[in-house]
């Protein structure tokens, strides 16, 4: 089961009154692993990948995780990412959703998820 799947930010229940908006991702139980990662983009596209072909994981605060499977790699864009970067490295994330700049409410202290990208990957 998914933990803070009420707290998306494309789920109904969010609002920027709500004082209980938990991070910009889906994480699974810590019993279990999860076999796709699934990117939800602000049009409303999804894009998943599998960790079966996920070879790396960087974490540079001042740019962002930068994931790389075969072929291709994502750029995940924000601020306080270092729990997902744990996350993603014990393969319990199941999604990353990314928000709308119009609708971050600026608490510093919290995640926020501004950009992702795909690109091909070189060499």
């Amino acid at each position: 089961m998914s933990e803070n799947l009420k707290n998306k930010p494309n789920s109904p229940t969010k609002s920027a009154a709500n004082d209980d908006i938990g991070p910009p991702w889906l994480l699974r139980d810590v019993e279990g692993r999860t076999l796709m990662c699934n990117l939800h983009f602000l049009g409303g596209n999804q894009r998943a990948f599998s960790y079966a072909q996920l070879s790396q994981v960087e974490y540079d605060p001042s740019v962002g995780i930068k994931l790389r499977f075969y072929g291709e790699e994502v750029l995940i864009q924000g601020r306080n990412l270092s729990a997902l970067h744990q996350a993603f490295l014990v393969e319990r994330v199941e999604s990353v959703f990314e928000g709308d700049s119009a609708q971050d409410i600026g608490r510093d202290h919290e995640p926020f998820i501004d950009g992702l990208r795909i690109t091909p990957r070189r060499g």
